[in-house]
């Protein structure tokens, strides 16, 4: 017959070839609304998914110098596509959804501080947490990454995050309030102020994150004997990251702060000079209320009473001067 076939012979001369084969066909009464053709390409099964996606890059260029792939309504699908596709998809969603709730934490640990600095040291453990939990996955452990380990990478953030925020939010209270007795408390220097801070939050709250993190460590030892898969990941990357956390908190970070940190964290911050505003406001609106009542209290002097006993106080010191502007 002759190809390619003319409109009006199109349907038939479709049905006619596509007669042995009618899953190849899609059919709409006696009209074609759509063909699948079938090619057979050579690739490993023990090819990576990287392998996998150029070979589909190198298709797809190839198929679109065909020309009846330059129709509309034209495409192809293989299931070859598919794991490939949806693991690239998985780990861009999962890196999104990680930096989102780094910078969330970000903008928690400054509200909390009023300290770019500290906000940034705790960014910066939380993300070299992440980052240890995924080495140690990835090439300890030999896993890739499926749906369970992305929706736990984004679950354990919190994990991450935790004992590093406790230790910076207490570097951060006012060094007035600090209570480290074994150092001097006349020495003003910038060195000495960072070792007080420091000090303070690892007396403060280092035992406690230790004694959480050993719990949570120990109740996710457990689970390493189970006999479900997703019981056993679970519990490796929990006490994986519960330890990082830990190791981060109580070495790297204080190290970070006594060599680095700030002086003053959150001194400038709007939020603490409104509170010292408003502190300020209060006191004087308190003083002024105490003094007026005094004065209408019972029993109390009357204002020409009040004028002549500092009429008199002032004789008697011998302040004509000052006894003349009181009067």
């Amino acid at each position: 017959e002759r190809f390619p076939a003319l409109a009006v012979d199109f349907h038939q001369a479709a049905l006619r070839c596509g007669a042995a084969s009618e899953k190849y066909l899609w059919l709409s009464g006696d009209e074609v609304g759509a063909m699948t053709l079938v090619t057979n390409i050579a690739v490993s099964e023990t090819a990576s998914d990287e392998a996998i996606l150029k070979l589909k890059a190198k298709w797809e260029a190839f198929l679109s110098q065909a020309p009846a792939f330059k129709l509309p309504g034209t495409f192809h699908v293989s299931p070859l596509w598919v794991k490939p596709e949806s693991a690239k998809e998985l780990v861009k969603g999962t890196v999104t959804t990680v930096l989102i709730l780094l910078a969330f934490t970000f903008v928690v640990m400054l509200g909390f501080t009023g300290s770019l600095a500290l906000s940034f040291y705790v960014g910066f453990a939380t993300l070299a947490v992440l980052a240890y939990l995924m080495a140690w996955c990835l090439i300890v452990l030999n896993w890739t990454v499926g749906l369970l380990e992305a929706i736990a990478l984004i679950y354990f953030v919190g994990y991450a995050v935790t004992f590093p925020l406790h230790v910076a939010h207490l570097y951060g209270e006012k060094l007035d309030g600090l209570r480290v007795p074994h150092l001097p408390a006349d020495d003003e220097s910038l060195s000495m102020a960072r070792l007080k801070r420091t000090s303070n939050a690892l007396m403060g709250i280092g035992c406690a994150t230790a004694g959480s993190g050993i719990t949570t460590a120990g109740a996710a030892f457990f689970l390493l004997f189970c006999s479900l898969t997703i019981f056993q990941r679970l519990g490796a990357m929990c006490l994986v990251v519960t330890m990082a956390s830990i190791f981060v908190a109580l070495i790297p970070l204080p190290a970070a702060l006594l060599t680095f940190g700030p002086r003053r964290p959150g001194s400038c911050s709007p939020r603490r000079m409104g509170c010292c505003r408003r502190g300020g406001g209060r006191e004087g609106e308190s003083s002024g209320v105490s003094t007026g009542a005094a004065a209408a209290a019972p029993g109390s002097p009357s204002r020409s009473g009040l004028r002549r006993l500092a009429t008199s106080s002032m004789e008697t010191s011998g302040s004509p001067s000052a006894r003349t502007r009181v009067v």
